[in-house]
């Protein structure tokens, strides 16, 4: 750019140094804001405004400078607050991980963080690199302009659900940690509990028959306390314009009769199914009672389980139950705004279905 446009060198390196400056004084606040990443548009407006400033016949330069600052917070406050309602099941591999987000993100969850499950014990098979908690959650997070959590429910103990708690916590304030009665004692989630450097106070373990709500989810189990395993999964059901959705963890099937025996008229149009689609979860009789327009699927392009199982795909094909997974769509994003929602794939080039409201 500089060969191109000499004069314009000096000006953006000044108009970069002045922001870098005022970022790094921001970043000294104690009430920082993490305003996202910044669009393509953006970037290409301010490249142009910069060229027009630095051409002689342009006048009111001062106008257009005016005129990019507020481009700036127009784009950095709808990143900060959208103005609709947002579900992200995150493309993570063999693992499983979902935001819950409302307009202007007075409320924001997350169910689970993935994490990778090592099936070498010696120290010098272990890599030494950033987990996919950092690479996809964490960075998405911080690109829409959050930089905490309301809620983090951890599903059960295993590894590919709470694996990447600590890394996501060292970039994320957490204020809330939710887990299932009884997985407090597990030493797998006091392990990973302190490498996040969450206080315990900040723990809040649950079932029904203490907790019906929290916030805007119902929880629907456990029903007593456990160990943090499978059959111990918290149950998520929530609504958001007029959208049912319901997520379960690695409950299962003997779980999710159990569910839907306490619970007769439970319905969701959006099912997280169980356990990366294992044939374990995903009961018939669930998934009748549940009556769902959509299923989604997280697993991992060849895992060693074989996810998801085609006892399950069956099963949903029996009941006209469309589904993706994250191995052929990768991060699957429904967005609610008013009476209708679009949903948005990672792979296929962010292909597009937009569904008005039932």
């Amino acid at each position: 750019m500089g060969c191109l446009f000499p004069p314009l060198t000096g000006m953006a390196n000044q108009v970069l140094d002045a922001i870098n400056g005022v970022f790094n004084w921001l970043a000294t606040l104690p009430f920082m804001l993490t305003f996202g990443k910044p669009p393509l548009i953006l970037l290409v407006t301010t490249i142009i405004v910069l060229n027009l400033i630095e051409v002689s016949w342009v006048t009111k330069k001062a106008f257009l400078i005016l005129g990019l600052f507020v481009f700036y917070l127009v784009i950095a406050f709808s990143i900060k607050f959208p103005l609709f309602d947002e579900v992200v099941y995150f493309d993570i591999g063999q693992g499983d991980s979902t935001l819950i987000r409302t307009r202007f993100n007075r409320s924001i969850s997350l169910v689970d963080t993935g994490g990778k499950v090592s099936f070498t014990n010696e120290k010098w098979q272990i890599r030494h690199s950033k987990t996919n908690g950092e690479t996809v959650v964490a960075n998405y997070l911080l690109s829409k302009g959050i930089n905490h959590l309301d809620n983090l429910f951890l599903t059960h103990q295993d590894t590919d659900h709470i694996g990447n708690f600590p890394s996501i916590a060292k970039k994320i304030q957490i204020e809330r940690v939710i887990i299932p009665a009884g997985m407090g004692k597990n030493q797998n989630f006091i392990r990973r509990l302190k490498q996040a450097g969450v206080v315990a106070e900040k723990v809040l373990p649950v079932k029904t028959s203490r907790y019906q709500q929290i916030g805007i989810f119902k929880l629907l189990h456990p029903f007593k306390d456990g160990t943090g395993t499978n059959e111990d999964s918290l149950v998520l059901w929530f609504e958001l314009n007029k959208f049912k959705f319901i997520i379960s963890g690695d409950l299962d099937q003997a779980g999710e009769k159990q569910v839907i025996k306490k619970y007769p008229n439970i319905q969701a149009d959006f099912l997280k199914t169980g356990h990366h689609g294992s044939k374990t979860s995903t009961a018939p009789v669930y998934v009748k009672q549940l009556e769902p327009s959509l299923a989604i699927i997280s697993a991992g392009k060849n895992n060693r389980y074989g996810h998801p199982n085609q006892e399950t795909l069956a099963t949903l094909e029996k009941f006209k139950v469309p589904f993706v997974c994250t191995i052929n769509s990768g991060m699957i994003k429904i967005k609610m705004i008013r009476n209708s929602l679009k949903i948005i794939y990672g792979k296929n080039n962010n292909q597009e279905d937009k569904i008005a409201s039932n």
